[in-house]
């Protein structure tokens, strides 16, 4: 009884204690180091649907995460740097914040995400964004680790 009584809460512990909304549940390596990859991206929704047009603008930007704290975006067709800054992750890892080293005032890609799925091959984040009637809707960004 005393062992069954045991495994449960193991089973408990280690299905309750997950950082991110989808996973994974249990791993051995820091969010840290999971971050610290390239990462292209595969899919933007908005309300679970692929948007197409933010999407085509976005897919040709690679997000490079370094274990020192830096962050670079790369155009891909051309392969230069974008922008640049220090990215830091929140007390409980589940947010993510850039911190830009240049504002470009036409750009409106977001300095702060929630991570709802960190794992050595997808990072999936989520931010608030707003529409030109100031309108805010949740947007989902769906990368794959091209690092390997």
């Amino acid at each position: 009884m005393r062992n069954t009584l045991i495994l449960i809460f193991l089973f408990y512990l280690f299905t309750s204690c997950c950082f991110y909304e989808s996973g994974p549940s249990v791993t051995i390596n820091t969010p840290e180091t999971r971050l610290s990859n390239k990462w292209e991206l595969q899919d933007l929704l908005i309300s679970d649907k692929t948007d197409y047009n933010k999407l085509n603008v976005e897919k040709n930007l690679i997000l490079e995460f370094q274990k020192n704290g830096d962050f670079f975006i790369y155009d891909v067709p051309t392969d230069k740097k974008v922008f640049s800054g220090k990215w830091n992750l929140d007390k409980k890892n589940n947010i993510l914040q850039l911190n830009f080293e240049t504002k470009i005032s036409n750009e409106t890609f977001p300095e702060i995400f929630n991570i709802s799925r960190l794992t050595k091959n997808e990072l999936w984040i989520t931010s608030e964004e707003e529409n030109s009637l100031s309108k805010k809707y949740i947007v989902e960004r769906r990368y794959v680790n091209i690092s390997r």
